[in-house]
């Protein structure tokens, strides 16, 4: 959840200073940084994996509440980075 959250807010953040700075990065670049490395760095398969697992495993509330944190903290996080990039929610 950490990993997911973290990845959330720096591609937020990312995407935030790109639209105030288009200048700053190549497009090229920006896709690379946001799909290529956050992409990968952000694991959703294993997310998936571990979700599923919970489910196997008959612990339906931590599955619930694996898959409910997770969005909630991922939307909160990558608003929260475009926020510090300068923009007004």
């Amino acid at each position: 959840m950490v990993i997911n959250t973290s990845g959330s807010f720096a591609a937020g953040f990312i995407a935030g200073y790109v639209l105030l700075h288009p200048a700053w990065m190549p497009d090229w670049a920006v896709i690379v940084l946001l799909s290529g490395f956050l992409g990968g760095y952000t694991t959703f398969s294993t997310w998936m994996l571990q979700s599923i697992d919970l489910l196997r495993l008959k612990t339906t509330l931590r599955f619930v509440l694996n898959i409910a944190l997770s969005i909630a903290f991922g939307i909160a996080a990558a608003a929260s980075g475009f926020a510090l990039a300068g923009w007004v929610m």
